[in-house]
């Protein structure tokens, strides 16, 4: 049987819809030297300097893996309290997360301040983007029946590399979803 790529599903959609809503609102909308070169789904494919500024976008990964909400995670008692509703089918809450990493080169910058300001000002841009989300609303159910409800940044860092006239930084954001599955027709 071949598979049916046009099936959704949640992590899809959610990978879709952060990578729209960033290049929205760190390229689209802004108009200062905080202004992200490249917002993008993967892998960076290019020269790293040319755009200076870059937002890629992963799936947790092993760091982060996808799992159902229990009383162990750490969302537990945030928004839900039970990981199944008694009913027909029942229903399962997921943990669903993304990491957004942060690639940013200041060649020929004058100073380790102004680099260091710009770094932390678009990480700051993208935290609040993400945090002010109604998931819920933008992002539909998947073809599955699931659906993401709520969305938090759980952490987020910036270190320096690079040297004087050459400032680096790089970046981490790791964003959570709360994820709901209705089984009641599976």
């Amino acid at each position: 049987m071949a598979l049916d790529l046009d099936q959704t599903d949640i992590v899809t959609l959610l990978m879709d819809a952060t990578e729209v809503r960033l290049r929205t609102k760190l390229i689209d909308e802004v108009s200062d030297d905080a202004k992200a070169g490249l917002v993008r789904a993967g892998k960076l494919q290019d020269d790293p300097t040319t755009k200076k500024i870059n937002v890629l976008i992963h799936p947790g990964g092993e760091e982060y893996p996808d799992h159902i909400n229990s009383h162990q995670s750490p969302g537990y008692g945030h928004y839900i309290e039970s990981t199944y509703t008694i009913g027909d089918g029942g229903t399962k809450f997921y943990l669903r997360y993304i990491k957004i990493e942060f690639q940013l080169f200041y060649s020929n910058s004058p100073n380790r301040s102004d680099s260091r300001k710009k770094s932390q000002l678009v990480i700051d841009r993208a935290k609040r983007i993400m945090d002010t989300w109604d998931v819920g609303r933008e992002v539909p159910k998947d073809d599955l029946g699931e659906h993401a409800y709520n969305v938090q940044t759980l952490s987020q860092w910036l270190f320096e590399g690079g040297g004087d006239g050459d400032f680096n930084w790089r970046g981490w954001m790791i964003v959570e979803f709360s994820t709901e599955q209705d089984l009641s027709n599976a």
